[in-house]
């Protein structure tokens, strides 16, 4: 490769799919000394970055680049805090580094990794857009990390007694950050940096007016119940974001985190920070996404209604010219009526898309997808279709119902007008664990012995106005699909076969539980478990 014109202090290098680090490409603070090739990337940084470093190579894999992270790289020199970014390349992972953005830009374009940086955002690097986010999606990280650390300092200051607790008077005193102790009905005494994010006085807090449960909207209850678990059984509780409502009824975004200060009776002390212009930057950011989506759509969606239209208007057009009626009449009126079909069943979907939604509640997955093959009952019946159900788990999600029953109808329909008549699908909902992310959550299965999908079409089934039944459907189904399960951290995948006699499809969709603590029974409960076995099923 050409030398550049000027020395670019930095380091870049490559990892596989495995994030072991596979090449050393550009090295001037010496970290390759410590023969880093076959180790994993986190193995460069200090164990305070380690955390970081994996959300970062998280983020590449997930949105396929991440851009402007400070992690605590370790050279030969000592700790070098370095600006870092990275994106998928080929079979691997480019990550370039250096001491300043500057620096980092013109090493990442001396690598030509520039052409591959940002799928997401057109293959722009200096877009403001996922520039923005990334340092959004930091502090956030940056503050979750620090609320958590200074979470254990507590614990181990309060288990050191004495000087302990001066430590921690000294930090209630400064007011650097909120912080309260509370026992299981209300706070007991808050530092002004609490009261203020709060906007309650230091008279309500001594006339016992601040009750940490009346002061929580309800549909946090659930992530303070799991809290108060977690308190109780290992002595802190992981920060986590939730809301409080002020004293004059309006609502403060948070992040909270919790330590036990004594069992007898029962007190804890709580770090609270307010969020609330990261969470505005976060809302404006991903309002200007969807507007560039939603100028994407609109283009497409010109296109798409306008092929049918013109159909119908030459149709009608030479309907019209006609003297008399003939055979023909009726082909140019059934075209006419399949295109105004078209043009009926995209407007319907795009109407479902925008409409808006009630906010998130306790939802049992089990019973969404009950509701579903009950509303899609006359066309199962239609198709002479066996509906097999398998419910392992009848955990809860934190989700809108409207949206899981689209998705869920969207997933389950698009199998029944596959299906060749008699046809089976297959419903297996478990309790599972993401190997991308390690989050524990719910996975649900359709899976059908229909045709099966081309390859072709299944490399672009999540675009728009893709269909693998163009004669019925719009082509925005899967497309919402995704949408939706995104919108709350899961993904979906999809598995096909075309083998003659094992043809099917299966659709699988992972929701995260969101602040779930680990083993939790509820996702092995068995509500009913089946034995399911037919011919396709075993090969998808």
């Amino acid at each position: 490769m050409k030398r550049p014109a000027r020395r670019l202090k930095g380091l870049a290098l490559v990892c596989g799919d495995d994030v072991r680090v596979r090449e050393l490409r550009h090295d001037d603070f010496r970290c390759g000394n410590r023969d880093l090739l076959g180790k994993p990337f986190e193995a460069l940084v200090d164990a305070e970055s380690a955390e970081k470093a994996r959300t970062f190579l998280t983020e590449i894999k997930q949105r396929g680049a991440a851009f402007d992270w400070e992690l605590n790289v370790a050279s030969e020199t000592g700790l070098c805090s370095l600006h870092c970014s990275g994106a998928k390349q080929g079979d691997g992972i480019l990550i370039v580094a250096a001491e300043s953005r500057a620096q980092m830009t013109a090493l990442w374009e001396h690598e030509d990794g520039s052409k591959n940086l940002d799928k997401a955002s057109s293959q722009d690097f200096h877009r403001a857009v996922p520039d923005e986010l990334s340092r959004v999606n930091n502090e956030l990280a940056n503050a979750h990390r620090e609320l958590a650390k200074k979470t254990v300092e507590l614990q181990k200051a309060l288990e050191s007694k004495g000087i302990g607790e001066s430590r921690f008077r000294f930090l209630f005193e400064s007011n650097l950050i909120g912080t309260l102790v509370a026992d299981t009905e209300r706070i007991l005494d808050a530092n002004d940096a609490f009261l203020k994010i709060v906007g309650y006085s230091r008279a309500d807090l001594i006339a016992g007016k601040l009750r940490w449960h009346d002061m929580t909207p309800r549909e946090y209850d659930h992530l303070d119940e799991m809290g108060v678990r977690l308190l109780m059984e290992t002595g802190t509780c992981d920060p986590f974001r939730k809301e409080y409502l002020r004293k004059d009824g309006s609502r403060v975004p948070i992040l909270i985190g919790a330590a036990i200060l004594q069992r007898d009776p029962v007190q804890w002390a709580c770090f609270v920070i307010d969020v609330s212009e990261q969470q505005r930057r976060e809302a404006a950011i991903r309002m200007t996404e969807k507007l560039a989506a939603a100028a994407r759509l609109g283009s497409s969606l010109a296109h798409e209604i306008n092929n049918p239209l013109a159909i119908l208007t030459n149709a009608l057009y030479l309907l019209r010219m006609q003297q008399e009626a003939s055979s023909d009449s009726g082909k140019l009126l059934q075209g006419a009526e399949e295109a105004l079909i078209r043009v009926n069943s995209i407007t319907k979907q795009l109407l479902s898309l925008y409409k808006e939604d009630a906010s998130p509640t306790v939802v049992r997955a089990d019973q969404a997808i009950d509701s579903v093959i009950a509303s899609l009952s006359q066309l199962s019946d239609e198709r002479h279709a066996s509906i097999i159900r398998t419910f392992e788990t009848n955990a809860e999600l934190i989700a809108s119902e409207t949206e899981l029953q689209v998705l869920f109808a969207n997933v389950i329909r698009n199998a029944l007008e596959r299906l060749p008549r008699g046809g089976r699908i297959a419903i297996h909902l478990s309790g599972r664990r993401d190997w991308r992310t390690a989050s524990e959550g719910v996975r649900v299965v359709v899976a059908d012995n229909g045709p099966g999908i081309p390859p072709d079409v299944l490399r672009k089934l999540f675009e728009p106005f893709v269909s693998t039944k163009p004669e019925r459907g719009a082509g925005l189904g899967l497309w919402t699909v995704r949408a939706i399960a995104e919108k709350y951290r899961g993904n979906v995948r999809i598995r096909t076969c075309l083998v003659p006699g094992r043809t099917g499809t299966a659709v699988s969709v992972f929701f995260p539980l969101l602040n779930r603590p680990q083993g939790d029974p509820s996702l092995h409960n068995s509500v009913g478990k089946q034995a399911v076995v037919w011919p396709s099923a075993k090969h998808l």
